[in-house]
């Protein structure tokens, strides 16, 4: 690999850290103090939101990308894009515009992203494998999402079908 693809993820990883830090900074001077616990049944919904968010966005990188850090990148951008934007909403007088539902978010992202990245590398291994479309003889079944080698966690093998 070549060193513009590694330059091109740190730009990207860059903008998406001035992002977050621009929104935590708009949303922490434009909001008047109010009771907003940091305990809330809400917190739990941001939290929620964002970690199954960014989990389905790992999810679709890993399929569109195969490589990892651009899959964390996807969806780390998804879960904290999404709690961004409901800040903003809220900013904007859809709501009310809460910093601490903000920290929620990227809590939920970072749980979601790590549950994902977990299930990858049971799935995949730490070489991480590439998925295939698996092709079989006519008039049998195909696996569309099947790994080109096996799992290391493969106990026994399947009896044909």
């Amino acid at each position: 690999m070549d060193g513009s693809g590694r330059s091109s993820f740190a730009a990207a990883a860059a903008a998406a850290a001035a992002a977050a830090a621009a929104i935590a900074a708009v949303l922490t001077s434009a909001v008047p103090a109010r009771a907003d616990s940091w305990t809330g049944t809400d917190k739990l919904l941001h939290f929620g939101a964002a970690a199954a968010l960014s989990g389905a966005g790992y999810g679709v990188g890993v399929g569109c990308c195969e490589k990892r850090p651009w899959a964390l990148l996807l969806g780390g951008g998804i879960g904290l894009g999404a709690g961004a934007a409901k800040e903003l909403a809220d900013l904007a007088g859809l709501g009310e515009p809460s910093w601490k539902d903000f920290v929620w978010d990227v809590a939920g992202t970072a749980v979601g992203l790590g549950i994902a990245l977990c299930i990858d590398l049971a799935v995949r291994g730490l070489d991480g494998g590439t998925w295939r479309v698996s092709t079989t003889a006519p008039g049998r079944p195909a696996a569309l999402l099947a790994p080109a080698r096996p799992s290391p966690f493969a106990t026994r093998a399947r009896p044909p079908m």
